[in-house]
Parts: C-alpha cells; sequence; structure tokens
C-alpha cells in the first residue's frame, strides 16, 4: 500500500525529488498511517472482486474459450498459438474485473493524491473513507444526477488500455516461464512454490515494464492532472483542463510537448518493487490453490 501511494503520486507529479523525501513529508503531514497508507480502503475494497474476477474469468476462458483444435496446443510452451490464446484470455479477464472495479480505482488513486487530512484528525482511517465516500456519492448525485455515473468512470478508456493489457502479458508470460521451466523437453525442473514465485516477479516485471506509460495517462486522468504541469498555478483555466484532459490523446501529446516523456516513466522504480512481489504472490497462490504444484 505505501507503495502504491508513492507510485501514483509520482504519476500525478506529486512527489518531491527522491523516495524517501516524498515519505517525509507524508508522514510529517498526515503521520505514518494515514501519510502511507491513504487510498488503501478503497484498494482493499477492489482489490478482492478484481483478483477474484481476474482468476475465475481467465481459467474459464481457457477451458471453454478455446476452440477444440487449439485445447491441446495451449500447453505447449514452443507453439505461438499457445501464448495468444493466453493473452487473449488474460485481456478478456482484464477488460471484464477493470471495468466491474473502476469506480473504487478511480476513488483510491484521488484519496492518495489527497492531503487535506491531517495527522491530528481524531477520526478513524477506514471511517473517514467510509464518510468519505458516502458524502462524495451524495454530492455528486444531488449536484449531477445521472452525469455524476459517467464521471465515475473517468479515465476508462486509456485503463482499458493499461490495465487488460497488463494482466494479459503478466499471464501470458508467466505461464510460457512456469511451462518452459517445468517441461521435460526444457529446464525439467519440480514444480515448487519458490520457482513459481520467480516467475511471477519476472512476468510483472516484464508486464508493468510494456504498459506504463499508459498507466501514467490513465492515473492523471483519473485525478485530472493531465494538463497540469509541476509549476501549474491553480485556477488558471483550470475547468478547460478538466475537460480536456477527457480527451486523453489530446492530453498526452499536451503533456510531452510541455514536459517531455520523463513524465511518463515518473514513479517506476516503487511500481517495481510493489508489482514483482505482488504478481509473485498473486499467480503462485493461484497455482497452489488449483493443485498445479503437483502437474507439469
Amino acid at each position: 500500500a505505501p507503495l502504491e501511494r508513492l507510485k501514483i503520486l509520482a504519476q500525478t507529479g506529486k512527489t518531491a525529488a527522491h523516495m524517501h523525501q516524498t515519505i517525509r513529508q507524508l508522514i510529517s503531514l498526515q503521520g505514518f498511517w494515514k501519510g502511507l497508507w491513504s487510498g488503501n480502503f478503497y484498494g482493499c475494497l477492489r482489490i478482492f472482486p478484481f483478483a477474484g474476477t481476474v482468476t475465475l474469468t481467465y481459467t474459464m476462458f481457457l477451458k471453454h474459450g478455446v476452440p477444440k483444435r487449439y485445447a491441446e496446443r495451449i500447453h505447449n510452451p514452443n507453439d505461438p498459438a499457445a501464448h495468444a490464446w493466453r493473452f487473449l484470455a488474460g485481456l478478456t479477464a482484464g477488460c471484464i474485473a477493470t471495468t466491474i472495479t473502476y469506480p473504487l480505482d478511480l476513488m483510491k488513486a484521488n484519496e492518495a493524491i489527497d492531503f487535506t487530512r491531517s495527522k491530528h484528525s481524531k477520526i478513524r482511517w477506514a471511517q473517514m473513507s467510509v464518510q468519505t465516500m458516502k458524502t462524495n456519492f451524495r454530492k455528486e448525485m444531488h449536484e449531477h444526477g445521472i452525469r455524476s455515473f459517467r464521471d465515475a468512470f473517468r479515465g476508462l478508456v486509456p485503463t482499458i488500455f493499461a490495465v487488460p493489457m497488463f494482466i494479459g502479458i503478466q499471464n501470458m508470460t508467466y505461464d510460457f516461464l512456469r511451462m518452459y521451466v517445468t517441461s521435460p523437453q526444457h529446464l525439467d525442473k519440480s514444480p515448487s512454490v519458490e520457482l513459481f514465485a520467480g516467475c511471477g516477479c519476472v512476468a510483472g516485471a516484464v508486464a508493468q515494464s510494456v504498459v506504463y506509460p499508459i498507466d501514467v495517462i490513465r492515473r492523471r486522468i483519473q485525478t485530472d492532472t493531465m494538463w497540469k504541469d509541476p509549476h501549474h498555478v491553480e485556477g488558471q483555466s483550470g475547468a478547460k483542463n478538466v475537460r480536456m484532459s477527457r480527451i486523453w490523446l489530446n492530453g498526452v501529446m499536451n503533456m510531452i510537448r510541455t514536459q517531455g516523456i520523463k513524465p511518463l516513466f515518473a514513479g517506476l522504480i516503487p511500481t517495481y518493487l510493489k508489482v514483482m512481489p505482488s504478481v509473485a504472490i498473486s499467480v503462485t497462490a493461484r497455482d497452489v490453490l488449483l493443485g498445479r504444484l503437483n502437474t507439469r
């Protein structure tokens, strides 16, 4: 959770020059728990249905969605068709899970960049998150009605490019590595938790490297920081910036033109530190529960 908040702050241009300086600032402003775990409440609400939907959809797609003539080939690490079908299965699973849980992802991102809650607040963090969620929902429905539903999915288009692509590449890479290292025709290693976790780390790093610039774009759209450079003065054409940030392709070109390509890779180090063990744990736990430690 702390690495996730550092990543979001870096992606939206709200961090100090170095990671340790950002951590000190967060703790100084909001205290240890609020400073490092802000946004984690929504993250926890999101991750259970998201991970469950991805696992179920991915498994069911490979079991029932692959044509019979490819059913046996998807288990061959040397067959390009196997990688294509596994990528498609991950892409489909990611699209469904992302759409279902997207409003929670949007709220997590916006709470992660919120510095208004001080460390001296007496209300509990979880209670604050619930109250904030209720207040924001009632306010949006009262002021904007049905438009608030559209706003709840702000940034969904680049997210559909980023998250499902990440899931697809992650699962394709992981399954290829797992089959390759355990195949008698290749490395012929015995299945183990450590081996699967290592494959998961590599798969997470590969997938994140490919989709990271799109991930930055979607976070900036979610938090309305696409058109704001680090030296932006609040109040200067803010409404126009917010409206135009919805046109994300124009926002990308403007960001590159004003800030270069460096912001597209902001926060990559804490992202690696978070994603690699996270993916390793999730895919290894999935395979242990599915009994794949006993099969090749």
